[in-house]
């Protein structure tokens, strides 16, 4: 689907990348690229409305699992949790009653997320537009795999 994205890094952190210029970035497709525990997320210029309900999160939840729902086999469900609104679906606690949520099938993320990085750990940082700076940072990570997407339910911390 997408042609191979560059990013240069600098560390834990995105110097370049030629991801804005890219079909993905035109048509609205992010792109998540995960380097030591980071989990940073490229989102272009014609989405930057999700960067209001992204910076009102405490932490993200990422889910690994089949989402049929956008036709994928593998696929990743980042769920940004608010802890001031919570609701209950078929007995258990979701995150909130409408969480924000982005869904991607394994194509659009670099390298995926693997088993050893199940469970609290890591960074969150949003790029949008450009490299110069983070449009968002979240310090709570935490990644599982589920047999089905979506997901939307809680952790414990």
């Amino acid at each position: 689907m997408n042609p191979i994205i560059k990013i240069e890094n600098d560390g834990q952190k995105i110097k370049a990348t030629d991801f804005w210029e890219s079909e993905s970035a035109k048509n609205g497709i992010c792109f998540l690229s995960v380097i030591n525990g980071v989990y940073r997320l490229l989102i272009p210029k014609n989405r930057s409305e999700w960067l209001r309900e992204i910076k009102k999160a405490q932490a993200v939840i990422i889910s690994r699992g089949v989402a049929p729902h956008i036709g994928k086999q593998d696929a990743l469900e980042l769920m940004f949790e608010q802890k001031s609104r919570k609701g209950k679906v078929s007995g258990q606690t979701l995150a909130y009653d409408s969480p924000f949520s982005i869904f991607m099938g394994a194509e659009q993320c670099d390298p995926m997320p693997s088993a050893p990085d199940q469970g609290w750990n890591g960074s969150f940082v949003a790029y949008c537009g450009t490299t110069e700076k983070p449009a968002a940072t979240i310090d709570k990570v935490y990644y599982r795999r589920v047999e089905k997407l979506p997901c939307l339910l809680k952790v414990a911390e």
